[in-house]
């Protein structure tokens, strides 16, 4: 039964996403061994990485050339395009059973990155009356389905969220703005 909620929550997504997102990425994966149960992954950009270097893919219209550093800087911001694209997407995929939780993107300092990257979509989110929160895994979440957005994300921490969405039986939707290109994305 979950996995069929998990499937008909997936297929909307990915509809709305061709009408919102369409200069975005996406990659569908699966959880574990389980077939049944997959999600999407959208994203603006990706950067690939191996131990001693980061390889930026990027184009200009997504944010200015730079190094690692200086994305994960306070200062820096995405463009104004790229927030206001996300926010047409969550506006037009909005019900009563929908949160939208910005995770940590696996950094100490993720309140402040935060709220300094994302302080222009959560205006947007409360004038539309979107839920939304920070991440916890002590939050209680009431809601069935769930759009968990980082600024950057691996594919194994993805991963790991997924797991843990599946876990407790929400309906799960990964947004990153900066998506780690694996070896398995290679494969797809």
């Amino acid at each position: 039964m979950w996995s069929s909620k998990q499937k008909l929550f997936s297929q909307k997504v990915r509809e709305t996403f061709d009408s919102s997102l369409n200069s975005w990425g996406c990659m569908k994966y699966y959880v574990g061994d389980n077939t049944d149960y997959y999600y999407w992954h959208f994203f603006k950009n990706h950067y690939e990485s191996d131990k001693e270097n980061i390889y930026w893919t990027y184009m200009a219209d997504i944010y200015e050339p730079s190094l690692f550093e200086k994305i994960t800087k306070l200062g820096y911001n995405f463009n104004d395009s790229v927030i206001y694209q996300l926010a047409e997407f969550l506006i037009k995929t909005k019900d009563n059973n929908t949160i939208v939780i910005f995770g940590t993107s696996e950094n100490n300092d993720w309140r402040t990155r935060n709220d300094n990257q994302f302080c222009r979509l959560r205006g947007k989110l409360c004038a539309n009356d979107i839920k939304n929160c920070d991440w916890s895994q002590d939050i209680i979440i009431k809601e069935n389905n769930v759009i968990f957005i980082e600024i950057a994300s691996s594919t194994k921490h993805s991963k790991e969220i997924a797991s843990y969405f599946e876990s407790i039986g929400c309906q799960f939707l990964y947004i990153s703005l900066l998506k780690q290109k694996s070896e398995s994305d290679e494969n797809k």
